[in-house]
């Protein structure tokens, strides 16, 4: 394994950096370990699923309306997006951008997103 793909695998890995990947109709296709902390539940009971099926709808719809601006615009943007935990509410610094497939065709958004919440 190359000193590259270490550290990308270190940065997907990351029990505190969010990293996830999102089809066009907002389902989680990958997510990493960060994730699943964040809902609570196994990769295996996130993928297929939106963040309907795990934040209440108000939050949802303000994840959703950033990712439709990442594929319209088809470019990355910065977002402060605040999600419900079972430790409370937390902000994420989510940088989305728009993902292509083979054909050249925006088909998903991926993300990466930090927690950014003021430690007590």
């Amino acid at each position: 394994m190359t000193h590259e793909t270490t550290v990308l695998q270190g940065l997907i890995d990351s029990d505190d950096v969010a990293v996830f990947l999102k089809d066009e109709q907002g389902r989680f296709v990958m997510v990493n370990h960060a994730v699943e902390k964040l809902f609570n539940r196994q990769e295996s009971e996130i993928l297929g699923k939106t963040d309907y099926d795990f934040s209440p709808k108000k939050l949802a719809d303000e994840y959703r309306k950033n990712d439709l601006q990442v594929t319209k615009q088809k470019t990355s943007s910065t977002f402060i997006e605040e999600v419900e935990t079972s430790h409370g509410f937390r902000k994420y610094l989510s940088y989305k951008f728009p993902v292509k497939n083979g054909n050249g065709v925006t088909n998903a958004v991926g993300g990466i997103a930090i927690n950014i919440t003021e430690k007590n």
